[in-house]
């Protein structure tokens, strides 16, 4: 299992190292990150798949954060929380 997880950042790091400089590598970043949440939280806990997306979701996480990104802010609830570019009300 942790060698697809590894394949699947692989993948990640190919998609945005390859984006044209005048692409927004944070903006794909966050697509992947939705849906890859979608499929964290929408999947059935027994499928092994379910765990796959949820590891690389926290991957990607780690991977925006890196580049600036908070998700969510202070006072926010769950459903209000997005990635933005990190700012003082920004969640750490």
């Amino acid at each position: 299992m942790q060698s697809r997880s590894s394949f699947f950042v692989l993948c990640l790091g190919v998609l945005v190292l390859s984006t044209p400089a005048k692409a927004d590598p944070a903006k794909d970043l966050r697509l992947i990150y939705r849906d890859l949440d979608g499929m964290c939280r929408g999947w059935s806990g027994d499928d092994p798949h379910t765990q796959q997306a949820c590891d690389v979701r926290q991957k990607v996480s780690k991977m925006l954060a890196g580049m600036g990104y908070c998700y969510g802010r202070q006072g926010q609830a769950g459903y209000q929380m997005q990635w933005h570019r990190c700012t003082k009300a920004s969640l750490r």
